[in-house]
């Protein structure tokens, strides 16, 4: 599988990823009713993350997942999982808080 570049006016060139369509029977099978446990996606300041919120939920909901935990290293995500939630009916998305510094980091005496 190769990359192909794409440039608009408004982002700069980067490498396109050809994505495979095809899914097995098993595959789906697994994936309907699912959960994921520990799903990041972008404004998470990480360039491998592809996918920003919007489009992990619509993609869970196509394949038929039940719902995902969303979490960030960053910031709460208990505000954006009850808005996707609403969004994309029949998936269930619950948010996280990290406990990293960025977020005040663990409290020992509580």
């Amino acid at each position: 599988m190769g990359s192909e570049t794409r440039e608009t006016p408004s982002t700069p060139a980067r490498p396109r990823q050809r994505h495979i369509s095809a899914h097995s029977d098993t595959v789906d099978e697994i994936l309907s009713g699912s959960w994921d446990l520990h799903v990041h996606s972008r404004p998470d300041p990480e360039d491998r993350l592809r996918l920003d919120a919007l489009d992990t939920s619509r993609r869970a909901q196509e394949a038929g997942m039940a719902g995902f935990v969303l979490k960030s290293h960053y910031y709460p995500t208990a505000p954006v999982a009850e808005m996707l939630t609403r969004v994309y009916p029949g998936l269930t998305v619950f948010g996280a808080v990290a406990l990293n510094y960025e977020v005040g980091g663990l409290n020992v005496r509580a």
